[in-house]
């Protein structure tokens, strides 16, 4: 009897080593990428089988995505209506048995909950969610034993975990680089192209002007600037399921900034600090805000010429009016000081600056009583104040070289203006992002 049951417990042992588990990992910075979106209700993502999608529901605002690489839910319009966003697995490949979500930081969290299953939250707000389902959903709620303050549950990725007689297998579509940044007029090494699915590959270019794709992967250039975006997919088939892989080609010269004493009406200019033997030059408001400081990029030596990259443009246009110059930037705003903040305004009606040369070659750039400088000895951004801070400085103006594009290597020495731009997790992040960045291995700090 007992040689029986002991045969027994090894048979059903063998059936459920043989039915397996298999994992699916949702990294919500490799999905979404490192722009914040306001709005994924129309943005699901599908791996391996799954589908996770997101749904406004009794929120005020939207499920979204910041470039902090985590999805927001948030929770219930009011005090009256307590649920708000929520967040839905779906299987095609097998029953959900677990799912686990990483935290990830907001001070005001809120509950979650599952239609299904038994969710349990550790005491650093990850979630751990248990049971057997082909679809579950998540809603973020504002706590009820406070319901008048706004809840917001952020999230980075999702591990779900399936049960099934037999699992695919990753398609593993894969080029070698998944980004790539090249001067025009340089060599270009194309990268290689991988997989392991025995799925036919189709190959696309979103831009053929800049790059274009064969049939085996291969990537060539177009001949013209700005970016392509390379797509490799994959049909799900048998033994694997779909795949997807994408390489981002981007094509660019070197506009080149000089430091000028006097400015010419209707030409381009960067608004530059210099302090410490480093060279700081500001960045125009994100295209989304309305007001705020202008975050700055660092080179690390003083230089009368800065090279970018023709792919961005953080210059501003100085046009003569009246008294004064109206200040544009690279999206057609007319900057101003309120006269409430330190910070800068943008509109679409002209604001006069006057502009003063001052002995030592910078200038006093002046709105509302207010005028421009850089630094207090924390933030390295450019604001605007009534009197003259202890720890700032006023601005040069460098302006754009017309003459032709310059196709060579920045001025500065291993330095590259616009280098990508990371946070302390390792993740890249935008040049606007608030917080100690790193650019070129150094540090900075945003404001």
């Amino acid at each position: 009897m007992n040689k029986i049951l002991r045969l027994s417990l090894v048979a059903i042992l063998t059936l459920i080593c043989g039915a397996g588990f298999a994992q699916t990992t949702f990294d919500f910075a490799a999905l979404y990428g490192s722009a914040t979106l306001s709005d994924i209700t129309e943005m699901p993502q599908t791996v391996d089988g799954i589908t996770v999608s997101f749904s406004k529901s009794n929120a005020n605002n939207a499920p979204a995505y910041n470039k902090a690489g985590e999805v927001r839910l948030y929770g219930g319009k009011s005090a009256d209506v307590l649920d708000g966003c929520t967040m839905t697995f779906t299987s095609t490949s097998g029953n959900i048995k677990s799912i686990t979500l990483e935290h990830g930081t907001i001070d005001k969290w809120g509950v979650l909950t599952a239609n299904v299953g038994t969710v349990t939250e550790d005491a650093d707000k990850n979630i751990t969610w248990t049971g057997d389902a082909v679809e579950v959903t998540f809603t973020a709620s504002r706590n009820a034993d406070n319901p008048t303050v706004a809840t917001q549950n952020r999230y980075k990725n999702a591990v779900v975990t399936l049960s099934g007689t037999a699992s695919k297998k990753n398609a593993e579509l894969k080029f070698s680089e998944d980004e790539i940044s090249i001067e025009k007029g340089t060599e270009f090494t194309a990268p290689t192209f991988t997989k392991a699915t025995t799925a036919a590959v189709t190959f696309a270019s979103d831009n053929e002007a800049v790059a274009t794709v064969n049939n085996e992967g291969t990537i060539t250039l177009g001949g013209e600037l700005g970016t392509a975006v390379i797509t490799a997919t994959s049909e799900e088939n048998d033994e694997y399921y779909a795949g997807k892989a994408t390489c981002t080609i981007e094509v660019f010269t070197y506009s080149t900034y000089k430091k000028v004493a006097a400015i010419t009406s209707g030409k381009k200019y960067l608004i530059v600090a210099q302090r410490d033997n480093k060279t700081y030059y500001a960045y125009p408001l994100n295209e989304t805000y309305t007001y705020g400081y202008l975050n700055s990029g660092t080179i690390d030596e003083l230089t009368d010429v800065i090279k970018i990259k023709s792919t961005y443009d953080d210059s501003f246009v100085f046009t003569e009016n009246g008294s004064g110059y109206t200040i544009q930037d690279c999206y057609g705003r007319y900057m101003y000081q309120s006269g409430s903040y330190n910070s800068f305004n943008v509109s679409t009606e002209p604001s006069v600056w006057t502009v003063e040369a001052q002995e030592d070659g910078t200038f006093k750039i002046a709105n509302n009583g207010y005028f421009i400088q850089w630094g207090d000895g924390t933030y390295t951004t450019f604001g605007v104040y009534t009197e003259k801070k202890d720890n700032t400085v006023l601005p040069f103006l460098y302006q754009l070289d017309e003459t032709g594009t310059s196709i060579s290597k920045p001025t500065v020495e291993n330095f590259d203006a616009n280098a990508p731009v990371y946070n302390l997790a390792g993740q890249r992040v935008s040049k606007n992002t608030k917080g100690i960045l790193i650019q070129n291995g150094k540090k900075f700090v945003n404001k």
